[in-house]
């Protein structure tokens, strides 16, 4: 468990404590009030507001529990669907790594281009990465790997 958790985790404990001395203040001064309740045609003249309260706090409470329930169904869902989609595009990413090029860089068809000047020779940018060169701007690090390219993707 973070450090996170356990203070959201701490902070849901007291509030809980809160509510529940709040609770029973409410009932300790409130025990012997009546009240009339109606439930839809129903008169119940004489019930305890104590125990209209309590009722209350229990309906809300497997309300909230459907609630959570039905969203975390719901964020499993999604999460499901997006690791499908994470797998497949590894696969197509894969698939294409596999795969042999169609034509050796030399053989594809350049652009006709101007000629180069001698300060546009010094200051081009090469169209496919170049690896290794000694004008880089960087140091090479060690978690760079030639195989995959390295920073070059």
């Amino acid at each position: 468990m973070t450090g996170g958790e356990s203070i959201v985790r701490v902070m849901w404990f007291v509030i809980g404590i809160v509510l529940t001395f709040g609770f029973l203040g409410f009932l300790v001064t409130n025990f012997d009030t009546r009240v009339p309740v109606t439930v839809i045609t129903t008169v119940y003249p004489d019930v305890a507001l104590w125990l209209v309260v309590l009722v209350a706090l229990l309906v809300m409470s497997v309300l909230v529990g459907v609630a959570a329930i039905a969203e975390g169904a719901a964020v499993r869902l999604e999460n499901r669907r997006l690791r499908r989609e994470v797998h497949k595009l590894e696969t197509e990413i894969n698939f294409f790594r596999t795969q042999p090029s169609a034509a050796p860089r030399g053989e594809q068809e350049a652009p006709a281009a101007p000629p180069a000047t001698e300060t546009e020779e010094d200051d081009a940018v090469a169209s496919a990465p170049v690896y290794g060169n000694a004008r880089d701007d960087w140091a090479p690090e060690s978690d760079d790997d030639a195989y995959s390219g390295g920073r070059a993707v």
